[in-house]
Formats: structure tokens, sequence, C-alpha cells
């Protein structure tokens, strides 16, 4: 990963109120994942997304998403000037994100991860073969590699809030 730089003043306070009050979709329970054989779904999973889920199962919440398009604000990037994607990961305490990697959807464009509150001991994130912790709210990361092996697990005493960015293409 490759550190860009530190925008903790440009998150907004509101922001994490919201997030902290709103729920999300459970991952992956609540995107009713389907791995039959027949399943349209499954033959459209990157291959290392369908093994998290074969190892995992899909009935449990391992984190919560909060999608864009669900949250009643709205981020302007400092660092961006091409068209974007971005969403909320929340994990409770006790919950991970299985070591993956998201798969050709993301070759296009760039990938940036923001934490969004300063480190808490047991809030870890790990790319490739490093553990990235001891960060501080706005340290932003670009991922030098967008089909990365990554994962994450919050086995803190506190919510973990992190801000993911995904370009749609080139820059």
């Amino acid at each position: 990963m490759k550190y860009i730089g530190n925008y903790k003043d440009w998150i907004n306070s509101s922001w994490i109120e919201i997030i902290l009050s709103m729920k999300g979709f459970g991952a992956p329970k609540d995107f009713n994942i389907s791995l039959d054989i027949d399943s349209g779904q499954r033959s459209k999973m990157h291959e290392s997304e369908r093994k998290v889920y074969e190892i995992y199962g899909t009935d449990k919440i391992f984190f919560h998403l909060l999608e864009s398009n669900c949250l009643n604000f709205q981020i302007d990037p400092p660092w961006l000037s091409e068209k974007f994607d971005w969403w909320i990961t929340k994990m409770y305490p006790g919950q991970f994100i299985p070591i993956h990697s998201d798969g050709p959807k993301h070759l296009k464009g760039k990938r940036y991860w923001m934490p969004l509150q300063d480190w808490e001991p047991g809030h870890i994130f790990i790319y490739e073969n490093i553990s990235v912790s001891r960060y501080n709210a706005g340290d932003l990361w670009e991922y030098e590699n967008s089909l990365a092996v990554h994962g994450a697990i919050n086995i803190g005493h506190n919510p973990r809030l992190i801000l993911q960015v995904s370009t749609f293409g080139e820059s």
C-alpha cells in the first residue's frame, strides 16, 4: 500500500455520528448469496470471494457495509478528480473480513482506504504481507495492486469505521 497523506481536517464529524447510528447491510448474510452450482451469483463471483464463502459460509455477518446511496451525506474527496464510488465498512468488536481479493472489477481504477477514526488496539488491516495499525483518522492509503489479498479484524472494544473509495477508470 502506498501512503498518500492525511486528510483528517476533511472528515466531517457528523459523518461519524450518522455511520455509528446506522446498522447497514450485514455482509454476507444480508446479501442472500447462493453457492448453488446452478446459481447465477456463483458463476459471477471471483474465485477468491467464492473460496471465502465456501470456508466461512454466507449465513453470518462478518461486518457491516454502508453504501453511499444509503447514507444521507455525500463526499467530495480532495485527492480525486475522476469519477468514483465509495462505501463505509463498519466492524463491531469481534467482526472481521476474511483474507480475499476483490477480483477484476477493480482493475481499471484506483482503490483507496481511509480510517475515519484514530487507531485503537485491536483494529487491524492486512494488505498482502503487511499489517496496517497505529494509523490516524484521515490517513489515506492507495492499493498499489487492486488484486492484492487483504482483510481486516476488530478485536478491540469499539466499532472500526473505514472509508473505501474506488475510481471507475484509469487516471
